[in-house]
């Protein structure tokens, strides 16, 4: 009997998250962010990772933070949309 090899995330990453990184200066959390997205695309559950949580009022919109910075992302079925990437006090206010 053959297995089938794991379902794996697909990721998308939109012009405003990428413009968002580029800006941000911090080498370490540009890796932090390279070695998050990589656990995304190895992930089988996106609900393995690390503090992610989900938004109020907002079906499939959800966060993932880190020291004083956040993620937003976009979850369907097995793609995972990364929107925006900010301060903790400034990604609210555009995010979802």
């Amino acid at each position: 009997m053959v297995s089938k090899p794991p379902k794996r995330m697909q990721v998308e990453i939109t012009k405003k998250f990428q413009k968002q990184v580029d800006s941000c200066t911090d080498q370490s959390v540009r890796n932090k962010i390279a070695n998050l997205i990589d656990k995304i695309y190895r992930t089988e559950n996106i609900h393995d990772l690390s503090n992610l949580k989900k938004l109020k009022g907002s079906k499939n919109c959800f966060r993932i933070k880190f020291v004083q910075y956040r993620i937003g992302m976009i979850i369907e079925n097995d793609l995972v949309i990364l929107a925006a990437f900010d301060r903790r006090s400034d990604i609210y206010k555009y995010f979802p």
